[in-house]
């Protein structure tokens, strides 16, 4: 399962693991996906494994009467469902949510932060003793993007560099694209410096072969978002919960297991190189430049 339908399962499992919250009127735990979000996993099996999780949170707490896990692709049909009053929490793309900022309908909450901080930058590889030289000679050149969260990010990365690839593939995994680039001297490979990293954890010859052409700055490609529709006291008990779960004994064990140490409050700052980069201006929000505060009950 990739790190993403992980992290989505990762947030239900960490709000069944915390105490009940105090009683209130009952409201529908709705959790919804981007499509785009999955990889190499049918988000068909993360929708009915999140549904039992739902079901399981429903049991154990007062606020919720129930759930469903539904999955969004693209701005549009995203904002038909917040009009609805169908979304209570928003695991979306960075890109979808700025697509509906101006819209108001969904307050950003959290970000994931894992050893490597908050966000990913992304590198133009390629080897050493490739016949790229330089970013610019890769007109008649192939470029890989492997699929993951940032897959869309790095094509629009690329195309603001000014480069129009040969031909760009495909590849399943962020280790094959950098190997494709380290055997195949014509090839160059857009990756994470995170998966950079790894791999040359894994092979350091690869950390001394490999030359980096260009790098982005940190782009941040998922984010968890609540529905201006839900109730104070849904709002009250994510805000109290969500950011106490790396204190939590059984919650610690499961955010380290997937390599994220916590759920960071968003920033709207956190989303400039974004923004920039899909030439949207800067968001109003900047004027308060802090997290969502927790109500006073």
């Amino acid at each position: 399962m990739i790190r993403t339908a992980q992290r989505a399962l990762l947030l239900l499992l960490a709000a069944f693991a915390l105490p009940a919250a105090a009683a209130a009127e009952e409201q529908a735990l709705n959790l919804a996906y981007s499509t785009s979000l999955f990889v190499d996993v049918h988000y068909s099996d993360v929708r009915a494994t999140t549904k039992v999780l739902i079901d399981k949170i429903v049991e154990r707490s007062p606020d919720f009467c129930g759930g469903e896990v539904q999955l969004y692709n693209g701005p549009d049909h995203w904002r038909t469902a917040a009009e609805s009053n169908a979304l209570t929490l928003c695991i979306m793309t960075t890109i979808d949510y700025l697509a509906l900022e101006q819209d108001g309908c969904l307050e950003p909450l959290f970000v994931y932060e894992d050893s490597g901080g908050i966000g990913e930058e992304l590198l133009l590889l390629t080897h050493r003793e490739s016949t790229i030289q330089s970013a610019e000679q890769l007109s008649s050149q192939t470029v890989i993007i492997p699929k993951s969260r940032f897959s869309t990010i790095a094509r629009k990365w690329l195309k603001s560099l000014d480069i129009e690839p040969g031909k760009t593939e495909e590849q399943q995994k962020a280790g094959k694209a950098i190997l494709s680039a380290f055997f195949n001297h014509r090839i160059a490979c857009v990756v994470t410096r995170g998966a950079f990293d790894a791999m040359k954890e894994l092979n350091p010859q690869i950390g001394q072969q490999m030359k980096i052409l260009a790098h982005s700055p940190v782009y941040i490609a998922d984010i968890i978002c609540l529905s201006r529709r839900s109730a104070p006291e849904v709002r009250r008990f994510i805000l109290e919960t969500f950011p106490d779960l790396e204190y939590s004994e059984d919650t610690n064990q499961i955010l380290v297991a997937y390599g994220i140490e916590r759920f960071a409050p968003f920033y709207p700052q956190q989303l400039d190189a974004l923004r920039i980069l899909l030439d949207q201006p800067a968001a109003a929000a900047h004027e308060t430049a802090s997290p969502p505060q927790k109500e006073t009950p």
